[in-house]
């Protein structure tokens, strides 16, 4: 195998143009194809790392060379299967950045998908596993695990490790982020985001009655019901819907979105962390050129007694007529919210200038008193449509 010159790949990288990063005239969804021609361009010598075993540092540097055009932050993991090489990108036990992650792995061109697998979750490690972390050596089998199952398919968990009970009492936080990793490697990263409610670490065993950690993954299939390709499904765990209900402020001049009553949502975290007055998410999308926020709309003008009808098929209709105009590749749709003076639809902005064009031409036709956009920060002014 001819070497790449990895010289020549940094400085092609380093050529595109990254003095606007943090503009949002540069969107995600540009980022996105401009980075998968990059990523074309340096995946031979990606290739050859892997093949020849080279230090894991220097392969680590060369993907992040390759992915850091389109992500300012990401982590990930590779291999080779025996018949495809592997780029299994990791959401850190964050649904919101799933979203991103599956837009970049649904928009991979063939000639990467002919020698690559782009998966996003890590997928469980079906040998026996053991971490190494801060010094503690835990394997899977040396965990105890008791199960309390909900309504809403998932689960509680309770463990127990006798190795980690005096760690666990020295150092809480590091006893429970080595055993997320564990739970990670036993059923996968995205069964675990999905399934899991929460876990709570034991100083004692609760009873008898427990099974190993490597057998979690077997015993949720068989208690939900589920095939494997639908737990380890990224994309279609981000179409799936919550509803939400919250107590209304019925003065008209409280707030952008203090009126909610219900709403439905598919990122829980961002509802959350607005309500939260927090930007983790909207400050990690907003470095990579995406935005999530609502188009909202006032409701004085529905009338009648159909009139929740009307206004959520007006909301519908939006929606359709939004997508049809600026395209899957520009938003998201993610749900929407109702509330005593205003509905609101809510999306993630691929390409944010693009879609408050096209809703702004939209909303001027349409019989409603006003119409705005805000992003899901709680501390930014809305933006006029209407």
């Amino acid at each position: 195998m001819n070497k790449i010159n990895e010289k020549k790949l940094k400085k092609y990288v380093e050529g595109w143009n990254q003095s606007d990063r943090n503009d949002m005239e540069h969107p995600f969804c540009e980022r996105v194809k401009e980075g998968w021609q990059i990523f074309l361009k340096g995946e031979a010598l990606l290739r050859q790392k892997i093949d020849e075993k080279q230090n894991s540092d220097e392969l680590v540097e060369t993907c992040l060379t390759l992915l850091h055009p389109v992500f300012q932050d990401i982590c990930f993991e590779m291999g080779y299967n025996g018949e495809k090489y592997e780029l299994i990108l990791t959401a850190e036990g964050d649904r919101a950045k799933l979203f991103p992650l599956v837009y970049f792995q649904k928009h991979a061109p063939k000639e990467v998908l002919e020698r690559w697998n782009i998966i996003v979750g890590r997928r469980p490690f079906h040998e026996a596993y053991s971490i190494q972390m801060f010094g503690q050596n835990i394997s899977m089998e040396d965990v105890q695990v008791w199960t309390e199952w909900k309504e809403n398919k998932t689960v509680e968990l309770f463990l127990y490790c006798e190795k980690l009970v005096a760690f666990l009492q020295e150092n809480e936080n590091d006893a429970y982020w080595l055993m997320c990793i564990l739970l990670d490697q036993a059923i996968g990263e995205i069964p675990s985001i999905r399934y899991i409610d929460g876990f709570e670490l034991l100083q004692q065993p609760k009873d008898k009655n427990s099974l190993p950690l490597n057998k979690l993954l077997d015993c949720m299939q068989k208690t939900f019901d589920l095939n494997t390709e639908e737990m380890f499904d990224a994309e279609k765990y981000c179409e799936t819907y919550t509803a939400y209900e919250l107590k209304p402020d019925e003065n008209k001049k409280a707030g952008w979105r203090k009126d909610v009553f219900v709403g439905i949502t598919r990122c829980v975290p961002i509802i959350n962390e607005y309500l939260q007055n927090e930007s983790r998410i909207m400050d990690s999308f907003y470095q990579d050129g995406i935005m999530a926020g609502s188009f909202s709309y006032s409701v004085e003008s529905f009338t009648g007694e159909n009139r929740g009808k009307q206004i959520l098929d007006f909301r519908d209709q939006l929606e359709v007529e939004i997508l049809k105009e600026a395209g899957e590749e520009a938003v998201t749709f993610i749900g929407g919210a109702s509330g005593i003076y205003c509905c609101y639809l809510d999306f993630i902005a691929w390409n944010p200038i693009k879609i408050l064009e096209v809703a702004a031409e939209i909303f001027k036709n349409k019989k409603i008193a006003q119409a705005e956009f805000h992003s899901f920060w709680k501390d930014k002014k809305g933006i006029p449509l209407k």
